[in-house]
């Protein structure tokens, strides 16, 4: 067992376990939404893979570079993305918390949230909270991963008056497009955020 994100962990949330993953030690376990820390993976897999298999080591090394080559043309290609949104707009408020990493690289704010855990439904006091930071910052959509209930977030952005994306997808795959890989999720993300934030 090889894990990935060790020692790439370094956004602090609260400590909170869902979905499938946990936030442990209250740090944010979305690491890989950063492409260029999601590097760090590819090598440690190359690495694992070259242990196991030496016969091969050459082979995965080769699939490694090839590999970090595309994640470093995701990334240029996600910079020039989000270079298109005014910058008053890049502004995030989303189902949960997985989205700082993407926000630290490209130069976006988290705004705010619904759920710190999904499963755990905010107080009614919390929503109007968001509801207000909504309005005052004028952020110009919300956006729910496609593998939870949008419900909440409908609601917000109905008495927000936004723009509501329930497509985004942050720990899982699609069967099939428009994210059933992970250079595919990135961008179908990306053009996702980028049409509702413009």
């Amino acid at each position: 067992m090889v894990e990935l994100s060790k020692g790439l962990a370094t956004i602090a949330v609260p400590g909170q376990a869902h979905a499938g993953h946990g936030h442990g030690e209250g740090r944010d376990p979305h690491v890989w939404l950063d492409p260029q820390l999601t590097k760090t993976y590819v090598e440690r897999i190359r690495d694992a893979l070259a242990r196991a298999d030496a016969a091969n080591g050459v082979r995965y090394a080769d699939a490694a570079t090839a590999y970090q080559r595309a994640l470093d043309d995701l990334d240029a290609w996600i910079r020039a993305q989000v270079e298109t949104i005014p910058p008053p707009r890049r502004k995030l408020v989303t189902f949960h918390n997985a989205f700082q990493y993407f926000a630290a690289r490209y130069g976006l704010s988290v705004t705010g949230f619904i759920a710190a855990s999904p499963g755990k439904e905010p107080s009614a006091r919390a929503m109007a909270e968001l509801v207000r930071r909504i309005k005052d910052e004028r952020v110009p959509a919300v956006f729910a991963e496609a593998d939870f209930d949008p419900k909440m977030l409908k609601a917000l952005a109905k008495d927000a008056g936004v723009t509501v994306v329930t497509t985004l997808y942050d720990g899982s795959l699609s069967n099939g497009p428009p994210a059933d890989s992970y250079v595919n999720m990135m961008r179908h993300n990306v053009n996702e955020l980028v049409r509702a934030l413009r």
